[in-house]
């Protein structure tokens, strides 16, 4: 009895292994496919190594994606900045609606990769930093103010101002750019030079007025940020100075300050000012500011 149960259990496990190759080879039959042989172990250090289908699907992303590189036309540029202004406008009548925004901050992102695909650094650099500052607010939108919504929309007018202009890579130098800046508060000081690392830029920091009066008076710099409240001498007062420099009188200049009055936004014009930032400011607003006005005094851009 204990033989003839052993062989029946061994007759229905062939069987249940028939039926299932079977039903294997009619599912291979209804997709046209072929069996398909066990995987031959690779050795440890070729572990990363794709299969042949995943390194082919990757060699076809790498042909799109060139492919994308090659379609950074005038034509689809124009077309890219006419998308992010539908949005901008969608956004500044609707600054709540964070889908607006998210839209904008995906247009921006796929500028910038086919900028840094096609080699276009200036573009990219600028886009990227754009794409950033745009990620930031989606996660912080009480930032969306009527003064950041005019920064978004400076940025979109820039980055269409730029594809008109011819050889970038070659008439801007951001490697080389270098930045001076001047604020007694140190942590203000620190936030200044993350934020301009943050997009490639070089900068050098003091808290003292009559250092800068020092150091500019002797060394260009491509741009300027100077704190309103400083002591003995106030920004305002040491731009004044500054714009006395043969060096300086047409550098770039930044104000900073706490107290973003009217009339201080005036005055900061009037001292020879370019752009006026209240505290606390957003660094990737500050670094996007400093580009712009790097990149338009080295190719003579009103």
């Amino acid at each position: 009895m204990i033989e003839v149960s052993s062989q029946l259990e061994n007759a229905q496990r062939t069987i249940r292994e028939m039926g299932a190759s079977l039903a294997e080879a009619r599912i291979m039959a209804k997709r046209g496919a072929r069996p398909v042989s066990m995987p031959v172990a690779q050795p440890v250090e070729d572990e990363h190594l794709l299969p042949e289908d995943e390194m082919q699907t990757d060699e076809a992303e790498s042909a799109k994606s060139s492919s994308l590189a090659e379609k950074m036309t005038d034509k689809n540029e124009r077309n890219a900045i006419g998308a992010m202004r539908h949005c901008f406008q969608a956004l500044s009548r609707k600054p709540d609606d964070l889908s607006q925004l998210n839209e904008l901050s995906s247009q921006v992102q796929s500028f910038a990769d086919r900028a840094r695909k096609s080699g276009q650094g200036v573009l990219h650099r600028v886009s990227a930093a754009f794409a950033s500052l745009l990620q930031e607010l989606y996660e912080l939108p009480e930032q969306i103010t009527p003064l950041m919504l005019r920064t978004l929309n400076q940025t979109i007018d820039f980055l269409a101002a730029l594809l008109k202009e011819r050889d970038l890579e070659r008439r801007v130098k951001l490697a080389t750019a270098r930045i001076y800046a001047v604020d007694d508060d140190r942590s203000v000081s620190e936030m200044i030079t993350e934020g301009l690392k943050s997009v490639g830029l070089k900068s050098k920091v003091t808290t003292h007025p009559s250092a800068a009066v020092a150091e500019l008076s002797g060394s260009r710099y491509d741009l300027i940020i100077l704190d309103v409240q400083l002591p003995d001498l106030d920004g305002f007062e040491l731009c004044t100075h500054i714009r006395n420099m043969a060096l300086h009188a047409e550098t770039p200049i930044i104000f900073l300050t706490g107290n973003a009055s009217q009339e201080n936004r005036i005055e900061s014009s009037l001292r020879g000012g370019n752009e006026f930032l209240a505290k606390p400011f957003n660094i990737q607003e500050l670094a996007i500011r400093a580009l712009t006005l790097i990149i338009k005094s080295q190719v003579k851009m009103s």
